[in-house]
Formats: C-alpha cells, sequence, structure tokens
C-alpha cells in the first residue's frame, strides 16, 4: 500500500514539474523521458520473442502481411500546393467560368440589337428556278355555249432582295441590359463563393490528414513502447497477469494502431479527391502540422468585416437587382417601340404564255427590274388585359422574397463567425493546457516504469494506466491543434477573406479560364446595387449597399 501511495506521489509531482517545463520552454518534451527503442525491422526478430500462441502473434503477423504500402508511394506536398493544384484542376470552378461566359455573351447580343441587321434572301422559286402554270377559264354568256380558255405559263425567274433594318427605339432593351448586367455581377461573387468553398475543404481536408498521420505515429509509438514493455516482462518471466496485462495494451494499441491508418488513407482520399489527382494516387503532407499564424480581429471586427464583404450577400443585392429590372423590362414593353425598315429587290423573269386551245403558240416576255421600299415601322400593345402588369408584379414579388433570403444569410453568416471565434479562442487556451498535459503524461509513463522496473508497484498496472493515459492526451493535443489552425482557416473564409496569395491564384486561373475577349481584370466584383434602386419601397439589404 505504502508503495502505491509512493508511485502515485511521484506520478503528481512528476506531472507538476512537466506541465511548469512545458509552459516555460514552449511545450518541450519533459526532461527524462525516454522512448522505448524502435520495433526490429525485421519481423521475424520482433515474432521471435513473442508467443505463437498469443493474440498478439496472430494479429501482428496478420497486420504486417495485410500492409498496403500506400503511404510510401504517395507524393509530398505542402498546404500551398495542394490549393494550386486544386484551383487549377477544379471541374466546379471551371463550370463557374463557363457560366459567367454564357451570362457575358447573352448581354453581349443584347447590345448589339441596337447595331442595323443587313440580310439577303430569294422569293420563290430561288436564286434562278423554273416555274410552270397551267389555267383554266370557263365563260358563260346569255345565249350562248359555254367556253374555256386554258392558258399556260412557264420560265425561268429570279428574285433576290437584299432587307436593312434598325430596331433603334426600344424600350425594354436598357432594363434587359440591366438584368444580366446584374446576373453577370451575381454569378462573379458566386465564383468567388465557390473558390472560397474549395480553399477551406482543401484546408481542412489537408490539416484532417495531418492530424490522421500524427495519430498514425503516435499510436506506433505506443505501440513500441506496449510491445518492448511485453517483451522484457516475459523474458523476465513475471507473473502470468502481469504479461497477459501488457499483452492485452499492446493488442488494444495495435487495433488503434490500424484504425488510424485507416483514418489516414480516408483523409488522403479526400484530399486527393479535392486537388484532382489521378486515380489511384494519393498526396500527403510535406511537414507536420503547425500552429498557424493566430487571427488578429476581435469577434465584433469580424463579425462586421464579414457582413460588409461576403460574397452570398454581394450576390443577393445583384439577384434582387436583376429582378427589380427584370420586371420594369416587362412593364417597358407597353410602350411603343419604332424601327426602319429597308428593301431592294432585283427582278429578273424569262417566261413564255401562251394559250392551249387550238394548239395556238404562246409569246415570249422578258422582265427585269427593281423594286424598293424604305420607312419606318411602329408597333405598340396598348391594352393586353393586365398580363405584363402580373407578370411584372410576380417578379418583384420573387425580388422581396430574395430580399428577405439576404436577411437569413446575414443570421447564418454572423453565427458562422461567432462559433469560428469562439473555437479559435477555446482552443488557443486548451492547445497549451494539452501540450502540457502530453508531456506530464510522458513523465508519469516513465516514472510508473521506473517503479515498475525496481520491484515496485501493483503488478504493472499503473503502467497501462500510464499507456492509455498518454494515449488519451496526445488524442486530445492532435485534435486542438487541428481544431485551431481550421477555427482560423474558417474565420478567414467567414470574413470573406483570402488566405495569403490564394486571391492572386485565383484571379490568373480565372484569367487563363476565360477567353480574352470575354475577360476582366476582377474576376468578381463585389459592389453592391443600391438599395434604392432595388426595391423603394422594402430597403432591406445589408448595411453599406
Amino acid at each position: 500500500m505504502g508503495l502505491v501511495r509512493f508511485s502515485s506521489g511521484v506520478g503528481r509531482f512528476s506531472c507538476l514539474v512537466a506541465l511548469l517545463a512545458a509552459i516555460a520552454h514552449g511545450g518541450a518534451k519533459a526532461e527524462g523521458w525516454q522512448k522505448a527503442p524502435p520495433l526490429p525491422t525485421d519481423m521475424r526478430d520482433l515474432l521471435s520473442s513473442i508467443s505463437e500462441d498469443s493474440n498478439l502473434y496472430r494479429l501482428y503477423r496478420l497486420y504486417r502481411e495485410n500492409r498496403d504500402g500506400l503511404q510510401k508511394a504517395a507524393g509530398r506536398i505542402t498546404l500551398d500546393q495542394a490549393i494550386a493544384m486544386g484551383v487549377s484542376s477544379s471541374p466546379l470552378l471551371a463550370g463557374n467560368v463557363d457560366e459567367i461566359q454564357a451570362s457575358q455573351w447573352s448581354r453581349i447580343a443584347i447590345t448589339r440589337e441596337w447595331i442595323p441587321s443587313l440580310s439577303v434572301k430569294t422569293s420563290d422559286p430561288g436564286v434562278l428556278g423554273y416555274s410552270t402554270t397551267t389555267s383554266s377559264l370557263k365563260t358563260k354568256t346569255d345565249g350562248n355555249e359555254p367556253s374555256e380558255t386554258l392558258t399556260f405559263k412557264h420560265g425561268f425567274s429570279s428574285t433576290p432582295y437584299g432587307s436593312l433594318s434598325w430596331a433603334f427605339l426600344d424600350p425594354s432593351r436598357g432594363a434587359r441590359l440591366n438584368v444580366l448586367t446584374a446576373q453577370n455581377h451575381s454569378l462573379r461573387n458566386k465564383f468567388t463563393f465557390t473558390s472560397r468553398e474549395l480553399i477551406l475543404a482543401i484546408q481542412t481536408a489537408y490539416c484532417t490528414l495531418q492530424e490522421a498521420l500524427e495519430r498514425e505515429k503516435d499510436n506506433i509509438e505506443l505501440f513500441n513502447q506496449a510491445i518492448h514493455i511485453y517483451v522484457k516482462a516475459s523474458k523476465a518471466q513475471k507473473p502470468a497477469g502481469e504479461v497477459s496485462r501488457f499483452e492485452a495494451q499492446a493488442v488494444s494499441l495495435l487495433i488503434a494502431r490500424i484504425k488510424a491508418h485507416k483514418v489516414s488513407i480516408q483523409a488522403a482520399n479526400s484530399l486527393a479527391s479535392l486537388i484532382n489527382l489521378e486515380p489511384g494516387k494519393l498526396a500527403l503532407p510535406s511537414s507536420a502540422p503547425e500552429l498557424v499564424s493566430p487571427w488578429p480581429l476581435s469577434r465584433a471586427q469580424s463579425i462586421e468585416l464579414a457582413l460588409e464583404q461576403r460574397e452570398e450577400l454581394q450576390a443577393n443585392a445583384w439577384d434582387v437587382k436583376a429582378l427589380m429590372s427584370a420586371a420594369q423590362a416587362i412593364r417597358n414593353k407597353a410602350l411603343p417601340s419604332v424601327s426602319l425598315a429597308s428593301q431592294l429587290k432585283r427582278i429578273s423573269a424569262n417566261q413564255q404564255t401562251g394559250n392551249l386551245n387550238g394548239n395556238v403558240s404562246g409569246q415570249l416576255s422578258r422582265n427585269s427590274g427593281y423594286e424598293s421600299f424604305f420607312g419606318f415601322t411602329f408597333d405598340w400593345k396598348i391594352f393586353d388585359g393586365g398580363i405584363r402588369s402580373a407578370e411584372s408584379n410576380a417578379i418583384k414579388a420573387k425580388a422581396e422574397q430574395s430580399m428577405e433570403q439576404g436577411q437569413l444569410s446575414r443570421l447564418t453568416i454572423t453565427r458562422q463567425v461567432e462559433d469560428a471565434y469562439a473555437t479559435f479562442v477555446a482552443s488557443k487556451i486548451l492547445v497549451d493546457a494539452a501540450r502540457s498535459d502530453v508531456a506530464a503524461s510522458r513523465q508519469s509513463l516513465q516514472a510508473a516504469l521506473n517503479e515498475y522496473n525496481m520491484g515496485r508497484g501493483d503488478a504493472g498496472t499503473t503502467v497501462v494506466q500510464a499507456l492509455s493515459k498518454l494515449q488519451s492526451a496526445l488524442e486530445s493535443y492532435r485534435t486542438l491543434v487541428t481544431e485551431q489552425n481550421l477555427a482560423i482557416y474558417q474565420l478567414n473564409r467567414y470574413s470573406a477573406t483570402w488566405p495569403a496569395q490564394t486571391q492572386s491564384l485565383v484571379d490568373s486561373q480565372y484569367q487563363r479560364w476565360l477567353p480574352t475577349a470575354l475577360a476582366s481584370p476582377t474576376p468578381a466584383p463585389t459592389r453592391r446595387p443600391k438599395t434604392e434602386e432595388l426595391a423603394p419601397v422594402r430597403p432591406s439589404l445589408p448595411p453599406g449597399s
């Protein structure tokens, strides 16, 4: 009993020393921690030290025989390289650019309606055709027998003509142009949304993979330690209960190691999918996870920045503008439209006509010349039964619905920033505590091993508990490091700010995807239409519009 109290006292004292050392030296490993030597590279050397009848022998041999070797074959990339690969090859971003391109060409088509159009056509029988006509005329006069006259006409003719039209006054054209302009701005903001979401997804997958690999390394280290203890106890012919306890701990850690490897491969597959690697290929982080620079803004500043710059709100404002312009275009169709039209026709015919009665020969006629006209056309539907008014009001109702959706988006964005900021603050505090806990747990395990090796303690129970405590401490530390990094990445995303170098990367890729004739210097304008231009009776857009 005295030995147990002594061991517990040593553990608590060691934890306190490790905690103070970790705080003073930035979380360095506590003095005195001795890692177990690595396992033999030859499986037979290790298996020869383990009883063939044990569960550990069978499980470890099965594990060695079924290793996939995927991590060794995978390439190593940095986070910046992963983001560059994902952005440059994303089919989703390429699809967004195609949609922007379609919107721009539609807008160009409307602007070109103002340009006069010239067309050349032919009437029947074509550019040069042959036509024939036979007709019968029956006549009857009082006191006379009915008579029938059969005539024919056939020959070659050509009637090409050219038409020029100019719809210079269309009251709906300006509003329709505003619709497509607003839609184009909205699509560019949606391109920015997709880009930032992709970058955050890559950052999340990369950090998750880093965490999974570190967990796997931790489990390998702990498994090596457990095997070292187990083999040493077996060779020393310790009581069967102690040896079985160490064997059970080693089996448990081997299972955790196998599960950690599965999670690592799943995380690697997720990253490979986001950066569009070839099927069957994987990429792993080039370095261990490190804490990224802290978020510099306060909670209030982060929320204010998000509500001012988030592309969802910008896109929503432009969507409302497009709907209001569409409603105005329908109303403007009630106004008259005026066009200028002209036509020039060339007539050329060479025909023979005659009478079939009495086999009378016909006569040959030739006709050539020009026909032309020039004038203004006028189109004005004065009354349509209220159809246009109803259609316009329906679109206005959709615009108001979109405004309300914008208000919901503001609430969602605020909650996103608040949640990410809360995680950042909490993890910033907890990471230091978890790092200290790892150092203290290592020191506690070393103290328990020293006690056990000196023949004191409780038959290895304290060693097993110390191993489990170190495993739990390492898992908590890895989780908290990932949570803090992801919270900072999320704050970048949710406040609509670009991580370092990513904006220039997205801009350059946008320029490469978009044809030169349509390229613009900025892929996602963030200007908002003025509120009063959208809905004078419902000014419900966010401030700063």
